[in-house]
């Protein structure tokens, strides 16, 4: 059977594209989504290229990626990968191999690839099978150095934080998978006298990642895969003139792949309704506000595993000495989340929410006048929360206190020049990974919880006055190293020297080595 012509998928793949992301990138070592390495010659444990994209992923992953349809503008359907390890082409979509030879495309890619690999190619980047089993604990044992394509806002210390977070990386990849929401109807009032019963509608997003974020998943990626040499990215020209938080700027990139595409939830809510209602407007657009409030709910519920980053501003009539825990108390009332693209989360963005439930995430950001004026800044490597967080979720997580645990820290040098001290943790093992998903899954109920609550007195912050500062807790932080980083120069630092930086952010996250938390 020639299964090169019998896949008519054959005619998605794209050379050119595949080509140009190899010269900038080369052959990748970790999965693109869940960061894994995969270096074995053997279909099971090697990493499958997208011949339309050039995006590598393992086997799970690209079986996903292949089923998306990416529309026009990102080349339909991404069905054919081929094997990085064996150079075997295999179509997702219809399940068959593929002859490269049938087709002179995807056989100037295969063999193009083959050449950018080399002869020895499978023999320089796979280990022997007997290092298989330490390759997972050594993934996060090396501090890998950034070279800085012309960074000025400290993306390169930012990216250096993010990598060592224990959640990032599984919320991202929860996040891609297409999703499919069933969404309520119920009833809807049109006029005094007039209501009617709304039936259910499915909506579907093809969480579509945009180059930015897909870029910026490959370095975090490439700084934690156990290689021990230099990163190279490419420049992010998207964080050029901008005075966002790297960490906002990726939320809100999230956020836009999150978010349920309108044009699809009009065109679903009009294949539901009579005509009667889709031809009067003031009616037709009653009820397209009540699904879209629900999905707004939705897609709040979805970003709030995110975590927020918090700008802090000077205190008032602060002491010489001074403490993380003043600062959050004095900026609790200003506290913003933040938002979706078109304003998605509506209220529940304007209000102090961030520590209603709390989040697996914590970026506090100080202002740049914050930091030239600190004298002493005391900020501990386990950070209780308990104080801040409304009574209501502190009871429903059964009273133990929330902690959070330092990990990162960008310092700025001098103008427009940063560095990152960050810790050097043991990955997660896979049981802490399953008990991660399911804090993650516990989060997004609270907060369903709390926007569909009847009771919205129940879910209140404290007022800041009432706020005093904790006790010191009787809790040890994890074992690892802290390193100092600054482009491409790393060296290993003292906890004490951690200690003694003035901050331009922290990077803090749920502890996740209490029972049940």
């Amino acid at each position: 059977m020639d299964n090169g012509k019998a896949c008519g998928h054959v005619q998605n793949v794209q050379f050119a594209t595949v080509q140009k992301r190899f010269k900038t990138s080369g052959f990748k070592k970790c999965c693109g989504l869940c960061g894994q390495q995969y270096l074995a010659v053997s279909q099971s444990a090697s990493l499958w290229l997208c011949l339309t994209c050039g995006y590598e992923l393992c086997e799970q992953d690209i079986k996903r990626h292949a089923v998306q349809d990416f529309g026009i503008s990102g080349s339909g359907v991404h069905a054919l990968a081929m094997d990085t390890a064996t150079f075997t082409v295999r179509c997702f979509r219809c399940i068959i191999p593929i002859e490269p030879q049938k087709d002179t495309t995807l056989n100037e890619i295969v063999e193009f690839c083959k050449h950018q690999a080399g002869v020895e190619s499978v023999a320089t980047f796979l280990p022997e099978a007997d290092e298989q089993e330490s390759m997972e604990d050594k993934t996060w044992s090396y501090m890998r150095g950034i070279l800085n394509p012309g960074h000025r806002y400290p993306l390169n210390a930012f990216l250096q934080c993010l990598a060592r977070s224990s959640f990032f990386m599984i919320m991202v990849k929860q996040s891609l998978v297409p999703a499919v929401i069933e969404i309520p109807g119920g009833e809807v009032k049109l006029t005094e006298e007039v209501k009617i019963l709304l039936p259910s509608i499915k909506v579907k997003t093809p969480r579509i990642v945009d180059e930015t974020l897909e870029n910026i998943i490959d370095i975090i990626n490439e700084l934690t895969c156990g290689e021990s040499s230099i990163v190279s990215p490419v420049k992010l020209d998207e964080f050029h003139g901008t005075d966002m938080h790297p960490y906002a700027y990726i939320v809100k990139k999230l956020a836009a792949v999150l978010q349920y595409p309108r044009d699809t939830i009009r065109e679903e809510i009009k294949a539901v309704l009579p005509d009667h209602l889709i031809n009067q407007e003031e009616n037709f657009e009653a009820i397209i506000s009540k699904y879209q409030q629900t999905i707004k709910n939705y897609e709040w519920i979805e970003m709030s595993k995110f975590g927020y980053s918090i700008q802090l501003i000077e205190e008032e009539n602060r002491e010489e000495k001074t403490t993380i825990y003043s600062y959050l108390k004095a900026n609790l009332a200003t506290l913003r989340t933040p938002r979706l693209p078109n304003d998605g989360v509506g209220e529940y963005t304007t209000y102090r929410n961030c520590f209603l439930v709390p989040p697996l995430i914590l970026t506090p950001k100080f202002s740049k006048h914050c930091v030239d004026d600190f004298k002493t800044l005391s900020f501990p490597f386990i950070l209780n929360l308990t104080p801040f967080c409304c009574p209501s979720i502190n009871t429903s997580l059964g009273k133990k206190p929330i902690l959070y645990e330092l990990f990162g820290i960008i310092k700025e040098k001098d103008i427009n020049r940063y560095a990152a001290y960050v810790k050097v943790r043991t990955p997660p093992l896979k049981q802490d990974t399953v008990k991660i998903e399911k804090m993650i899954k516990n989060l997004q109920l609270h907060y369903s919880k709390i926007i569909y609550s009847q009771e919205q007195e129940e879910y209140i912050v404290p007022e800041p006055e009432s706020i005093e500062e904790p006790e010191p807790v009787d809790v040890q932080p994890s074992p690892g190293k802290w390193y100092y980083a600054q482009d491409t120069y790393v060296r290993e630092v003292t906890e004490e020297e951690v200690l003694r930086v003035r901050p331009y952010s922290l990077f803090y996250e749920r502890l996740i080595n209490l029972p049940d938390c």
